[in-house]
């Protein structure tokens, strides 16, 4: 029950916050506030490791008939590690902010705790309802601050897409409900059918961008890193969680042959438009787009375990990257430990995540190297990358900054190490795991040479990968459109003078459906 105390903490501290804001109390009291009371709840979500497995009902909805489960949280094995990664994302983000001194922002500071606690909500979800009303708070705020910084129509347009389609892997999650439903088994992560596995994972993957690779072509809009962080990480981490939950569920046929064909794609689109971005605010969508895809290939192959790590790599080694803005030479090391987590070589972090390789098949292995080899090119650059002018940096500062980027690496380790310690080690170490990890860094080395003596043309090549991008979003723009059209359609039918026979024949047909696939799925089993 402890971590129901960060969450209340996560979630009323902004409102003070915001309150004391038009008072005529300092910034750097609003500052310290904030970051306090997140120090405080991310020690309570670390030492609710002891509490593990726990179910916490959040309330008691009826009637049953019309609401089959009620809002609940669930700390696990699985949700755990992810709820770490969300709090000390927002921590990281609030001790490095401290670079932009000269611009103190206490509502952005509110913003940051409050979308760390709604992401430490959805996370840790125990159905699929709570995890809906988590995921249309994150969405709604992550589009409003989008439309508000976005220039021109034509972004505006993607920025509606892009929510569009987060709606849509919504609908999919209530349809896997419905689909559970006419089984007569209530969906939740303790018991998913095998029958809707299928659809968490397309459910997941389309709100990631990977199922169809899509992610917005247009410009970053400028907003602090701080917040862009937490802006791009949490719906990430949201949707990780229940492609990791679903990798559970034994996937096969042509699900699973379809999943490892669009998870091949994206991750070399977003490989090549990784390494040929001008910088690491630019290409986050595509590293985010890469990662997921390699959670969703193991999803698809049922190795939970590999998910997950691919998903915290793509967040703790992702975050250190975008909030490393303020560089120096003896911080280097940071984003170095950076790329050796998600190298996968022996005994490093992602190490697990390397059974992913050994699974998949040939074809698909070999784009999946030389992806991961990409990543790890761009990442390097990027790092080297000249960043914000550190003029007025004072001593304290260069004390709380490096802590911020410090605390990154030291969580994501430590929480794979603790793991072996502990005994819970998923992976064996006589496996031929111990020079997996060898090959993309050899590509990487390949690919650096290479870069030195036959450099390529930037702008070409993102043009390309930019077009293959617009090309997939023209198409979920006609698919926005077309049920835009329908939904028209059905509304006008329920305004007319039979309506209320439109809306009893639209219920007849679903419950008749429904009724239909429990009826299927028992006469199969018999």
């Amino acid at each position: 029950m402890l971590i129901l105390l960060a969450i209340l903490i996560t979630l009323l501290i902004p409102l003070v916050v915001l309150g004391l804001s038009f008072s005529r109390l300092q910034s750097g009291y609003l500052w310290l506030l904030v970051t306090i009371s997140t120090i405080f709840a991310w020690g309570i979500v670390l030492i609710s490791r002891g509490q593990i497995p726990i179910s916490i009902p959040l309330a008691n909805w009826k009637p049953e008939f019309i609401f089959s489960a009620s809002p609940m949280l669930l700390v696990d094995n699985v949700s755990w590690p992810f709820a770490v990664a969300v709090m000390t994302l927002a921590l990281a983000a609030l001790l490095t902010d401290i670079s932009r001194v000269n611009e103190l922002d206490p509502q952005t500071w509110a913003s940051i705790q409050a979308l760390s606690g709604v992401g430490l909500i959805a996370v840790i979800s125990g159905n699929p309802l709570t995890m809906l009303m988590a995921w249309a708070v994150i969405d709604i705020v992550e589009s409003m601050v989008l439309l508000l910084r976005v220039a021109g129509s034509s972004e505006r347009e993607q920025v509606v897409i892009t929510f569009s389609v987060r709606i849509a892997g919504m609908l999919l999650l209530i349809f896997a409900m419905l689909r559970a439903s006419g089984l007569g088994t209530p969906l939740t992560f303790n018991d998913i059918p095998v029958e809707v596995g299928g659809y968490l994972l397309l459910a997941a993957g389309l709100r990631l961008g990977v199922l169809p690779p899509n992610q917005p072509s247009f410009r970053e809009p400028l907003m602090r890193r701080s917040l862009g962080t937490l802006i791009r990480f949490v719906p990430s981490a949201a949707s990780i969680v229940l492609i990791v939950r679903a990798a559970h569920v034994e996937i096969s046929g042509i699900w699973q042959i379809t999943f490892i064909i669009l998870a091949t794609l994206s991750v070399l689109l977003s490989a090549i438009a990784w390494i040929r971005a001008e910088n690491d605010i630019q290409s986050l969508p595509y590293w985010i787009l890469g990662f997921s895809a390699f959670a969703l290939a193991a999803a698809a192959l049922g190795l939970p375990v590999a998910s997950s790590v691919w998903g915290l790599a793509m967040l703790f080694s992702g975050a250190l990257l975008i909030l490393f803005s303020t560089r120096h030479r003896w911080l280097l090391f940071l984003p170095a430990l950076g790329a050796v987590g998600f190298s996968t070589l022996p005994l490093t972090p992602s190490w697990e995540g390397s059974v992913l390789f050994y699974a998949l098949p040939w074809w698909s292995r070999v784009v999946f190297y030389i992806s991961l080899a990409l990543m790890f090119v761009g990442y390097i650059r990027f790092a080297r990358q000249p960043g914000q002018n550190n003029e007025g940096f004072e001593r304290w500062m260069w004390l709380i900054y490096p802590s911020g980027l410090t605390l990154l690496p030291l969580t994501y380790y430590g929480l794979i190490y603790t793991k072996w310690i502990l005994g819970f080690r998923e992976i064996s170490f006589q496996i031929p795991g111990w020079w997996s990890g060898l090959i993309p860094l050899v590509l990487a080395a390949i690919f650096m040479v290479i870069s030195r003596h036959i450099p390529f043309e930037i702008s070409p090549y993102r043009n390309r990968i930019g077009s293959v991008f617009e090309w997939i979003y023209r198409i979920l723009w006609w698919g926005y459109r077309s049920f835009s059209r329908a939904l028209y359609v059905v509304t006008r039918l329920l305004e007319g003078e039979g309506s209320v026979l439109w809306a009893l024949l639209i219920l007849i047909l679903l419950i008749v459906t429904i009724n239909i696939w429990g009826f299927l799925d028992e006469f199969e089993l018999k």
